[in-house]
């Protein structure tokens, strides 16, 4: 092999060897390519190869090659364009194999005689667009692992370690171009429902380095939404967005009723709907009464009797002073959100990581600690803002 064999006769680039001076020429060099069963002639521009269904343009030969694959069109380079080394032996370079032997036995002159008239095919595939074949799971698999046009082999073990997995597919339409994934069955529910979230696609944040350990706090927002997708009322939670409580709304809560009457109303407004979570467990709070620490206040407020327990908080919390206990009472155990100036009954509840739903004062499914956290709903806070200038407020928006 002489130095003059490893150079491109076309454009003059070099190459270490044959092989990789072949892949350069079949993928630049090749100006001409049959496609479909017509053997429609399409040939290279400056742009690059036209697709004959959606008109888009491809310079590298085999990227034309992979998207006609999707349009379920074969595509053949014709049998007398040279490629590999750069001697005169002809080499037949086939790019669909279901088309290796009509290719092979048919002479040139033969061969040209199948391809009609550019004219009339561009009529025929104006007057019936082919449509393109969607994905199947398999196809959907392949095509997120890369491996869409891998060996029986590769393709096999991508779809054992997928199923392995328990991964579940979803493809992305864009019109010309169809994607496949691969997630959870919660966001796969979640994404294909009738109404999905709409949002920006954006790549995940590296992974740090670091230990977790049980006291390792997860961050609110990913832990606020693995809680909502995995939870039995996920197609409804999807829709809410939530953040978690801040020392500021606490100080409001704590607010004298005497001074600011409106809290009777703000408060259950500001806890609706809100999130509590106690280690794997989480409840969504629907209805809240509130009632004052003050008999001038409240005529309903909270009676104590020497040694009954209390939701008052003695000390600050993760939130401020906020006490959220499950007080054993004659009618029962009732979870309460305690502040210095009232308490806040949780009058019904629901379970977010099982079937368990609570009606009435009595609160069974739910065991607060000093530790648990609370995701209040933005669209409440957003009400309670609302509220909280008019001290004339009498009633829950």
């Amino acid at each position: 092999m002489t130095t003059d064999e490893l150079q491109c006769n076309e454009c003059g680039d070099w190459f270490l060897d044959r092989g990789g001076l072949k892949n350069h020429k079949t993928a630049l060099h090749v100006n001409e390519i049959l496609v479909g069963e017509s053997k429609q002639l399409v040939k290279r521009t400056d742009e690059g190869f036209r697709c004959p269904i959606c008109e888009k343009h491809f310079v590298l030969t085999n990227s034309y090659r992979q998207h006609l694959a999707r349009e379920g069109l074969s595509a053949t380079i014709p049998r007398t364009i040279k490629i590999g080394d750069n001697s005169d032996k002809q080499q037949p370079a086939i790019i669909s194999e279901a088309n290796h032997d009509n290719v092979e036995n048919t002479p040139t002159d033969k061969a040209s005689q199948h391809i009609p008239p550019v004219t009339l095919e561009l009529e025929n595939v104006l007057a019936a667009p082919r449509k393109r074949k969607r994905f199947s799971v398999s196809d959907a698999i392949l095509d997120s692992c890369g491996s869409l046009f891998a060996d029986d082999d590769t393709k096999n073990l991508k779809i054992s370690l997928s199923k392995a997995g328990q991964w579940k597919t979803i493809s992305y339409d864009c019109g010309d171009r169809e994607f496949g994934f691969m997630t959870s069955q919660e966001t796969t529910a979640i994404m294909l429902q009738s109404n999905p979230p709409v949002g920006v696609w954006k790549s995940p944040l590296p992974d740090q380095d670091v230990q977790i350990t049980p006291s390792t706090l997860t961050d609110a927002d990913s832990f606020i939404h693995h809680m909502k997708t995995s939870s039995k009322a996920a197609k409804q939670l999807t829709r809410t967005g939530h953040t978690e409580l801040t020392e500021e709304l606490c100080n409001i809560l704590n607010r004298d009723w005497l001074e600011y009457p409106q809290l009777r109303c703000c408060g259950p407004q500001i806890l609706a709907g809100a999130i509590l979570v106690e280690g794997t467990t989480a409840i969504i709070l629907n209805t809240i009464e509130s009632y004052s620490r003050d008999c001038l206040t409240d005529a309903h407020h909270e009676q104590r009797q020497l040694g009954s327990p209390s939701s008052f908080p003695e000390r600050r919390g993760l939130y401020g002073y906020l006490n959220i206990s499950l007080l054993n009472t004659a009618d029962g155990q009732k979870l309460v959100l305690g502040t210095r100036t009232c308490n806040l009954l949780v009058t019904s509840s629901l379970r977010l990581d099982k079937e368990s739903v609570n009606l009435g004062p009595s609160a069974t499914h739910f065991a607060p600690s000093e530790k648990t956290r609370v995701f209040v709903d933005l669209e409440s806070i957003h009400s309670a803002k609302s509220m909280l200038p008019n001290k004339q407020q009498t009633s829950v928006l």
